[in-house]
């Protein structure tokens, strides 16, 4: 957020609140109405710039209003709104950065073969910027820097790779001392979904050696069907469904993600896995009846919409 922005919108309402009192006449009210325009027209341009692309230019014009209309109360508003955006946005972790040339990392490029280019990792900041990342394609760049000739970035790169596996351990160990004290139903379902999730960012991600795998697959997959005894959830029936298609159990993984989507779970998640299991079952007449159906939908990840299109 641009703090001399903001600071220029402040300053700009706190004059037009001045004027306002001190000139106890038309003049000092047309001085706040146009000063408290201008201090609503720099917030709502922030607002611009923290909203989501999807509903800037639909929310910007409604916001100066409502900033402007509600006078000094609308001016703190917009600013909470403001900093609840900023503080939201700070949580994110952005793939692409803004970086100079200077602190740029280095790059070495070699050949395609088979239609791929790959890059060789030679800079400790490309480590720590695709550790940053949590992306199964920044973890096997991490992992290949773990071959590096380069002493600094192999170390750096397994340490990153060894701190996340850890993090994440952590967190399933802290989960299931919870849940050994958790008692009521609801509260052991979200527990039992969440050590799921996280043994199966283990083997989603690829952080985990493939020796141990399987032995993650398999205890998110326990731990998820344990939640589905306790509830009907298309969330754990989605996370089942994919779990058995990592497996090659391509029935059970059919079974789930069809009942994820009896359950109302979103079709644009689902569509691209169910489409692949009947894909790899070669059933083609049940994937393009599904496909008409599926038609219009945009998944939230580049690669499901990628599949989706060739599927639709």
């Amino acid at each position: 957020m641009n703090a001399k922005t903001l600071g220029l919108s402040s300053a700009l309402e706190a004059s037009a609140l001045g004027a306002l009192f001190a000139l106890s006449s038309p003049l000092g009210a047309l001085l706040y109405l146009g000063l408290h325009a201008g201090s609503s027209f720099l917030l709502s341009q922030l607002f611009g710039t923290l909203a989501k692309r999807a509903v800037r230019r639909k929310t910007k014009l409604p916001f100066f209003l409502l900033v402007y209309f509600f006078g000094p109360l609308g001016f703190l508003g917009g600013v909470f709104v403001l900093l609840a955006l900023y503080l939201k946005r700070r949580d994110v972790t952005f793939l692409y950065e803004s970086l100079s040339s200077e602190i740029s990392p280095e790059i070495e490029f070699k050949g395609r073969k088979a239609g791929e280019s790959f890059g060789r990792i030679k800079s400790p900041k490309m480590v720590m910027y695709m550790s940053k990342v949590l992306h199964p394609l920044a973890i096997r760049y991490l992992k290949e820097a773990v071959s590096s000739p380069d002493d600094e970035v192999r170390l750096i790169a397994f340490s990153r790779i060894s701190t996340l596996e850890k993090d994440i351990m952590n967190r399933i160990g802290e989960m299931t001392q919870m849940l050994e004290k958790a008692q009521s139903k609801t509260e052991r379902f979200s527990l039992l979904l969440s050590i799921a999730e996280l043994y199966w960012e283990l083997v989603y991600l690829g952080i985990s050696d493939e020796e141990l795998e399987h032995f993650y697959a398999n205890s998110a997959k326990q731990y998820a069907k344990k939640a589905l005894e306790l509830r009907k959830s298309g969330r754990a029936s989605f996370l089942l469904g994919r779990i058995s298609l990592r497996e090659g159990e391509l029935d059970e993984a059919e079974r789930f993600l069809l009942f994820a989507l009896r359950s109302g779970f979103p079709k644009e998640r689902v569509a691209p896995y169910l489409l692949e299991v009947y894909f790899r079952k070669k059933d083609f007449n049940t994937l393009f009846e599904r496909a008409k159906e599926f038609k219009g939908l945009i998944p939230p990840e580049h690669r499901s919409a990628t599949i989706l299109r060739v599927w639709v």
